[in-house]
Order: C-alpha cells, then sequence, then structure tokens
C-alpha cells in the first residue's frame, strides 16, 4: 500500500465496515449477481457465442455506463464493431495470451464505447483478485486515501 497514508485508512475503514454491514449488503449482492453474469456469459468456452442480447445486458450491468440514458443507441454504436471483432476482443482480453496492456489497447480499439472505466470493471468482475475497477471515483479514493494525485494515471494515460 505505498502512498496509502495509513492513518487515513485507519479512520475510513470503521465507517466502511459499518457500510458494509448495513446498506452494503445490497452491494455486495449486485457485485455477486453481476460477478455470476460474467461467469455465465464471458467464460472462456462462451465467448464465440456472445449475442447481441448479452451486449444490451452487459451496458445495463456496468456501472461505467450508468450515465448514458439512452442505452440502446450505446448498444448500436457498439455492434458497428461487428460481433465477430467484438467476440474476438472480448477473448484476447480476457483469455488472450499478451500483456495486459496489449490485451486492454487491442479492445479499446476494436471495440467503439468501451473505454477504460468500462474495460477496467469487466476485468475486475472477471478476476476481481487480479484487476481493479479504475475510474474517476477510485482514482478519487486513492487520492482521498493519500496517494499523491501524480503518482496516479489519468483516464486516458490508461492502457
Amino acid at each position: 500500500m505505498a502512498g496509502i497514508n495509513r492513518k487515513v485508512l485507519k479512520d475510513v475503514m470503521p465507517k466502511f465496515d459499518e457500510f458494509l454491514d448495513t446498506e452494503g449488503q445490497e452491494w455486495r449482492e449486485e457485485r455477486k449477481d453481476k460477478d455470476a453474469f460474467f461467469s455465465k456469459f464471458f467464460a472462456q468456452r462462451e465467448i464465440g457465442s456472445l449475442e447481441e442480447g448479452t451486449l444490451r445486458q452487459l451496458i445495463h450491468t456496468l456501472w461505467a455506463f450508468n450515465g448514458w440514458t439512452n442505452k440502446e443507441w450505446l448498444l448500436q454504436e457498439m455492434l458497428t464493431s461487428g460481433l465477430p471483432t467484438i467476440r474476438k476482443a472480448f477473448g484476447e482480453l480476457l483469455y488472450g495470451t499478451a500483456s495486459l496492456a496489449e490485451r486492454f489497447d487491442f479492445f479499446r480499439a476494436h471495440v467503439r464505447m468501451v473505454g477504460a472505466a468500462s474495460i477496467s470493471e469487466i476485468l475486475a468482475h472477471v478476476d476481481a483478485k487480479q484487476y481493479p475497477i479504475w475510474n474517476r471515483r477510485s482514482r478519487q479514493g486513492l487520492i482521498d486515501l493519500g496517494v499523491d494525485e501524480s503518482l496516479l494515471p489519468k483516464s486516458s494515460q490508461i492502457s
């Protein structure tokens, strides 16, 4: 935890534990449901049969897309990448052998309308122990915990 102010973390943790014991239960259940969705539809054996309906559900599932009011338009824009390309990009991102940076950049270059926050959220739902969610809120959370802002990449710098 290099860079995290341990005193700030110690002050925040009781509040976080209280959150988890109250309204955080709903958050945990939502997370479990999302993880199950990814386990079912984005398992390596399922990527080749990924369909429009699953992508529609993906858009409605990810926090990164919550701000979009017209999710159907978003889906149609994503689909201009072509389902075969989208399937290949998911396969590479989640199960490819290239470095994470190469897989991340490949996905971003080949699937329209999916940025760093949504890609990191997808990765986190597939393997939360290996991949963190990276978005402006997580970035701000690290800053609030004492990490020097200059040590953190901007969203546009993520690859």
